[in-house]
């Protein structure tokens, strides 16, 4: 009977032992399942990062074109504006040869033209006068 009481013994004593490994396990995968849980919520709060800011670079990226767009438009403008400026300083230039031309002939009309009078009248009077 001692036998039976001895292996008895030892059977309760490695059942023991393996309650006490399977409540250790229990134990972790209670552990890690918890830990899973918050990892979960995690990705979850991740993801929907993910899609916010995927909305936003698109919205930025729909900015970004629309002012790539308009500086285009800009400097197809400013173009524009610098050749009609261009034209409008070279006729300004003829202009102000034309003038400065236009200033020295009358200048020399104004100067030539009453000289020339008052020799015609000078003559005229010598030569109504006797002068001859």
């Amino acid at each position: 009977m001692d036998d039976f009481k001895e292996s008895t013994l030892q059977r309760v004593t490695r059942l023991e032992e393996r309650q006490d490994n399977t409540d250790k396990k229990i134990e972790e995968l209670t552990n890690d399942n918890k830990v899973l849980g918050r990892l979960t919520m995690l990705m979850e709060m991740q993801v929907e990062s993910n899609k916010r800011q995927d909305e936003q670079m698109q919205k930025q990226n729909e900015t970004m074109l629309k002012m790539s767009h308009s500086m285009e438009k800009m400097s197809d403008s400013y173009e524009k504006l610098d050749g009609r400026v261009g034209s409008l300083e070279k006729i300004q230039s003829d202009n102000k040869v034309a003038d400065w031309f236009k200033t020295k002939m009358s200048n020399l009309l104004f100067k030539i033209v009453p000289t020339i009078i008052a020799t015609l009248i000078g003559a005229y009077l010598l030569m109504r006068f006797g002068l001859k």
